[in-house]
């Protein structure tokens, strides 16, 4: 007589390597922005300075995907990549590649994520916020015709904003202003 564990077995779903791509060059460009922001937009970096003088920040999605990695030390924001961490002080995860997808393309925003418990985080919700401020500022200099679909509340447009945009699309994207 065969048990029922042998009859049945484990189906593995399939990997969704368009998306995970997609958020992997997304996820890329966020870190280089934030290290970008960091030097050329002051609410960035009065924001950033309020953190620890040592404070490490991962941005992942379960079970196995990317993964962006900050760090602040020695007065300077520095992006590390998809490097894991198991001491960081905040780490804000995403359950599953569609939800990371779909706030990467605008389709829902960061307040519905949370309200629809699709994330979770470890480390201090204080600075959670801080983060999620910077995030919201720095993707409003990224993409700045359809901030309003995935943002709450926009920052005013100025002359320095507009300024800081030539600034970020010419060399920071890149990771050229450090």
């Amino acid at each position: 007589m065969t048990s029922r564990r042998q009859r049945y077995y484990q189906i593995k779903p399939g990997r969704k390597h368009v998306k995970t791509a997609i958020v992997r060059l997304v996820m890329l460009t966020l870190g280089h922005a934030f290290q970008t922001a960091y030097r050329i937009d002051p609410e960035v970096k009065k924001e950033v300075d309020s953190w620890p003088p040592t404070f490490h920040v991962v941005l992942e999605v379960e079970p196995d995907g990317p993964r962006m990695t900050l760090i602040k030390r020695n007065g300077a924001l520095q992006y590390l990549g998809e490097k894991e961490l198991y001491n960081a002080d905040v780490v804000i995860v995403m359950k599953s590649i569609e939800f990371m997808f779909r706030m990467t393309m605008g389709m829902m925003s960061m307040p519905r994520i949370v309200a629809e418990n699709r994330q979770y985080m470890k480390g201090d919700l204080v600075l959670a916020g801080s983060i999620i401020r910077c995030m919201n500022r720095v993707q409003t200099m990224m993409i700045p015709v359809v901030t309003g679909l995935y943002i709450k509340k926009v920052p005013p447009l100025s002359l320095r904003m507009i300024k800081n945009r030539i600034i970020f699309w010419t060399c920071g994207v890149w990771g050229l202003v450090k």
